[in-house]
């Protein structure tokens, strides 16, 4: 049996790692103006969602609450274009309006 007082130094080690955690997350970035997602970012995100929902979401905001994209918002479509489903290979694409 290991004795307590080896392991009191490991102690405040998981609190350091999540001061650190924390302090690295947070930036000027994040929030509701922070950088847009790229479409990589959300094709994977929306992989994700339906695997655990079964079905796609109804909106594509939907997916910004998902833990890897928070505080990032959706791209930005260019003009004349806008932000879909691909029905046929089931990704986000920018479509015509």
């Amino acid at each position: 049996m290991q004795n307590y007082c080896t392991l009191v130094p490991w102690r405040g080690l998981g609190a350091a790692l999540s001061v650190l955690l924390i302090a690295l997350g947070c930036s000027q970035d994040s929030g509701p103006q922070g950088q847009e997602v790229t479409l990589p970012e959300l094709n994977r995100t929306l992989q994700v969602w339906v695997m655990k929902n079964g079905s796609y979401p109804q909106e594509l905001w939907q997916l910004t609450n998902f833990p890897a994209l928070h505080g990032k918002r959706l791209p930005a479509p260019p003009p004349g274009k806008k932000l879909a489903i691909d029905p046929r290979t089931r990704t986000i694409i920018f479509a015509d309006q």
